[in-house]
């Protein structure tokens, strides 16, 4: 019993840790987009960079390793290869799904991993990094997939409550449209922050610690 309410507590934390780690990349990147001169190009480079950050965090988190909240931040020669990894990456996806949404969204599920193995394969370049990430999610891309839906589908239901809430006020008094249209993005907002980011970066985590250590198991197998 003590060790089940000690794993509670520790996966609560875990939890906490992720959404805090979260608020900060999203509290950097919305005060960078108030620069005055390439706002938007800054955007996407502090976004770059921190997102590797992010999901090492989350990974040592996983795996019950001493971690900092500076810690995400990276690098530079790790930056650089981030960035050829997400510029080959979006590349690539745009490129099928040009052809078809449906490989588009293969393709997107094939990469998951990309952010993971940057920040742990040190030695590995941009064309392994993808390679591996390709090789990683066989077996696991519906479950990653459920994993986004599953995320989405919390959103969702969060937006939901407020909007039925608002519609049953709103039979007996008069509410203006842009009420509606602020309270559902609040709501949005702060269940993609709170539940839907969390939940689906500590999933991808966990798959990709399990693809990997199958991995392992395999290649030992094959020594």
């Amino acid at each position: 019993m003590p060790t089940q309410k000690k794993q509670t507590i520790k996966e609560s934390g875990t939890w906490i840790d992720v959404v805090l780690v979260n608020i900060l990349f999203l509290a950097i990147c919305f005060l960078v987009s108030f620069m005055p001169v390439l706002n938007l190009l800054l955007v996407f480079v502090a976004m770059v960079y921190l997102e590797i950050g992010v999901w090492g965090y989350v990974l040592k988190r996983q795996q019950n390793e001493k971690i900092r909240y500076e810690d995400i931040f990276i690098k530079p020669n790790l930056f650089l290869k981030s960035v050829c990894v997400k510029i080959i990456k979006i590349f690539i996806i745009a490129l099928w799904s040009l052809v078809f949404i449906i490989p588009g969204v293969i393709m997107m599920l094939n990469y998951s991993f990309t952010g993971l193995i940057t920040y742990e394969g040190k030695d590995i370049d941009s064309k392994g990094i993808l390679q591996l990430s390709h090789e990683l999610t066989y077996g696991y891309k519906f479950k990653i997939f459920l994993a986004f839906m599953i995320s989405l589908l919390s959103v969702c239901v969060a937006v939901s409550i407020p909007f039925g809430i608002l519609k049953i006020i709103n039979i007996f008094t008069f509410i203006h449209w842009w009420i509606y249209v602020v309270v559902i993005c609040m709501f949005a907002i702060l269940s993609g922050i709170l539940i839907a980011l969390p939940l689906f970066q500590l999933s991808l985590t966990d798959y990709y610690i399990q693809a990997k250590n199958k991995s392992k198991i395999r290649k030992e197998k094959v020594k």
